[in-house]
């Protein structure tokens, strides 16, 4: 099974999704970097919740690095969380975040029980003022 969990900025996403993954042994996937103060608070606060969990830290995880992970550990539940870090992770290197959000999605489906994205809501509120902004708000529209 697969699942998208999606819900505005600090709606609680992530622990609702913690929630769903009760098969054993799982993977946390974890794509935020620590830029500022304020995002190490967040992942300080991330990883209190995920206790029990292995974790892969990846800024843009791919399929090698889950078959990395999986080389070590068969998993049952597997959740990346936060898809909209990847896909501007994946925008500041130059690649293509939706080619490899879906590369990682459909490998999850094909080797994973139980699968949960985490995503941001996008797109139904202001239109940014930046170009950059529009552009990561029209990719997150088509990636989730």
């Amino acid at each position: 099974m697969f699942v998208l969990v999606s819900g505005g900025i600090r709606s609680g996403k992530s622990s609702y999704a913690l929630s769903l993954v009760e098969q054993k042994p799982r993977l946390y996937v974890a794509t935020g970097i620590i830029s500022d103060y304020e995002m190490l608070e967040r992942i300080k606060r991330h990883k209190k919740e995920r206790k029990g969990w292995d974790v892969l830290e990846r800024p843009v995880p791919s399929v090698s690095d889950l078959e990395e992970a999986f080389s070590f550990r068969s998993y049952r539940g597997v959740l990346l969380d936060c898809v909209n870090f990847m896909v501007s992770n994946c925008m500041l290197k130059g690649e293509d975040p939706l080619d490899r959000v879906v590369e990682v999605a459909n490998w999850c489906k094909e080797h994973v029980e139980f699968s949960v994205f985490v995503t941001n809501e996008v797109g139904l509120s202001l239109v940014p003022a930046s170009s950059i902004a529009r552009k990561f708000v029209d990719v997150m529209g088509r990636v989730n």
